[in-house]
């Protein structure tokens, strides 16, 4: 069976990516450190799965290929097609750089409060999509669709892979993002198991990012951050932070340099953008303690003092839950007219 896995990055589009290996064993380029185990989004219980409970390697390396305990497949009449059916989509969800570089930076309390706000959020985002994305098509010719239960772990992940930086210093970047690895099978009414509607899946990755940003807005601001630079999709800052966290989005420029001297960006060529990405991906392992290396490049930036004083003058004032409902108001607009 092949190992495929379609990535829906929540800001661009699908991509081919990596295989189940990839989340239970931490990828190679997080300097060996350990990333925190995933963690299952099943509130259905399918597939024999208990929601928010630590995800086995094993078994999810089986649910991923599609198999049952008896190791045949539980994909009901797959016929010839088994091996050539994608195991699962990754939803990748992005903190954004300015909220990386505070979880970077926060003692040990705030770290993990900054942990569990990402991981509210999507899961936020999840349980949308499971309500208005998450289908089977049945019949003949796949006419009709009727709705099933969602199967994800959450992988949690805080660094990209290493890249240079402007000022030639290559290191892997504060990046705290989460793989909502959403597997391609669920239990149908009549009990058999099939797989997901993917295009109903795919045409709502814009409004899953609007709906995630949202999400995320509200539990930094309850953390007492105030946000600022709300942009498209519901992107947004932490404010005072300045812009010079540019300096730490060296992989995405080093991306962006390839797709301008092939005369295109990532918004229009998805597929050349995934293939880039693969190919600038530093093959040199760095192996400094990553805080220490953080610490001297924020320094180096200027923009230390500005991580720290964020981190330290929070206000700790309420969100304004009107904010959040009207970001994802104007995003399911714009969705709903294009």
């Amino acid at each position: 069976m092949v190992s495929i896995l379609e990535t829906i990055a929540v800001v661009a589009t699908w991509n081919v990516a990596a295989s189940s290996a990839y989340y239970v064993r931490g990828a190679e380029y997080y300097l060996g450190e350990r990333e925190p185990d995933g963690v299952w989004y099943a509130p259905s219980g399918d597939l024999g799965q208990r929601d928010a409970t630590a995800v086995q390697p094993k078994e999810f390396a089986r649910l991923y290929e599609g198999l049952g305990e008896n190791g045949q497949s539980l994909i009901t009449n797959a016929g010839g097609k088994a091996d050539q059916r994608v195991p699962a989509f990754d939803l990748t969800f992005s903190a954004p750089r300015s909220m990386s570089l505070a979880w970077a930076f926060a003692d040990e309390d705030l770290r993990r409060n900054l942990e569990t706000a990402q991981a509210r959020a999507v899961r936020s985002t999840l349980a949308t999509i499971k309500k208005e994305a998450i289908f089977a098509r049945r019949g003949r010719d796949g006419m009709r669709v009727e709705r099933v239960p969602l199967t994800a772990a959450m992988f949690q992940h805080g660094e990209s892979r290493p890249a240079e930086h402007a000022d030639g210093r290559i290191f892997g970047d504060p990046n705290l993002h989460t793989h909502a690895v959403v597997l391609n099978l669920a239990t149908r009414a009549d009990g058999t198991v099939g797989a997901l509607h993917s295009t109903v899946l795919r045409d709502w990755k814009m409004t899953a990012g609007a709906v995630y940003h949202a999400a995320l807005a509200k539990e930094m601001t309850d953390l007492g951050f105030d946000i600022d630079r709300v942009g498209k999709n519901g992107t947004f800052e932490l404010a005072g932070i300045s812009d010079k966290i540019t300096y730490f989005s060296a992989r995405r420029h080093e991306i962006e340099k390839e797709l301008a001297e092939a005369g295109t960006t990532s918004a229009s060529s998805a597929a050349l953008a995934s293939t880039v990405a693969r190919s600038t991906r530093h093959a040199k392992e760095w192996d400094a303690d990553r805080a220490t290396v953080w610490r001297e490049a924020a320094q180096s930036a200027g923009l230390e003092s500005d991580i720290r004083a964020a981190i330290q003058q929070r206000s700790g004032k309420e969100f304004v839950t009107g904010h959040a409902e009207r970001v994802f108001a104007e995003r399911w607009r714009h969705c709903r007219q294009n």
